[in-house]
Formats: structure tokens, C-alpha cells, sequence
């Protein structure tokens, strides 16, 4: 009988180391994936910051630019409103120059249409006086 128990201890001593062997087993194997765990977690998170900081540097050379194309879009702006208003003031002289050209021109037309009229009357008087003149001679020769 004590033979079978004791038979039966050292089977249950050796299920024992077995199974104690069995659970260091588990536990390193378990230790292994905690600590493969924890080291992809490390470069998860290496790489999430690093991940961040480029949005961070990101978003601020985003800033700049917008800033800097506001700027520009403000010189181009400024650039335009000058050529327009140097454009109008350009107009305004061309559009005064024509009037004053306009102006001589009806002058000088005028003057033109002045002599013509002072020509044509001259020619018409000196034809009178021509005509008087003839009738005046031949008024005379018939008198004689």
C-alpha cells in the first residue's frame, strides 16, 4: 500500500515538475511576446512622435506660405491699383489733348472757312467793281 502511494507521489511529483516545467515554458514564451510587445510599442510610439513633429513642421511651412502668397497677392494687388490709376491718368491727358486738339482744329477750320468766305467776297466785289467799271465804260462811250 505504501509502495502504491508512494508510487503515486512520485508520479504526482513528476506531473508536478512537469507541469512546473510547462508553466516556466509558458511564462518565458509569455515574457518573450510581452517584451516584443513592449519593443513595437517603443517604435510605435517613436514613430507617432516623429510623425507628429513633421505635421508640426508641416502646418507651420504651411503657414509661411500662406503668408508669404498673401503678401504677394497684396504687392500684385498694389501693383494693379497703381497701373490703373496711372492708366486713368493717362486717359485723362489723352482725353483733355483731344480736346484742345479738337478745338485748334475747329479754330484753324474756322479761320479756314473765314478766309474762303473773305476770298470769295473779295472775288465777288472785285467782280462787281469789274462789271460797274464795264457798264461805267460803256455808259460813257455810249454818252460820246
Amino acid at each position: 500500500d505504501t509502495r502504491k502511494e508512494l508510487r503515486k507521489v512520485m508520479e504526482l511529483k513528476s506531473t508536478v515538475a512537469s507541469l512546473h516545467r510547462h508553466v516556466e515554458q509558458v511564462k518565458s514564451e509569455a515574457q518573450e511576446e510581452i517584451d516584443k510587445a513592449k519593443g513595437e510599442a517603443g517604435k510605435a510610439k517613436e514613430e507617432a512622435s516623429k510623425a507628429k513633429e513633421e505635421a508640426s513642421e508641416a502646418k507651420e511651412e504651411a503657414g509661411k506660405l500662406r503668408q508669404e502668397s498673401e503678401s504677394a497677392l497684396q504687392s500684385v494687388r498694389q501693383a494693379s491699383n497703381a497701373k490703373v490709376e496711372e492708366l486713368q491718368h493717362a486717359q485723362a491727358k489723352s482725353s483733355f489733348k483731344f480736346a484742345q486738339l479738337q478745338m485748334e482744329s475747329e479754330k484753324q477750320l474756322q479761320a479756314l472757312q473765314d478766309e474762303i468766305a473773305t476770298g470769295c467776297v473779295d472775288d465777288v466785289l472785285r467782280n462787281m467793281v469789274s462789271q460797274i467799271e464795264h457798264t461805267a465804260a460803256l455808259e460813257e462811250a455810249s454818252r460820246e
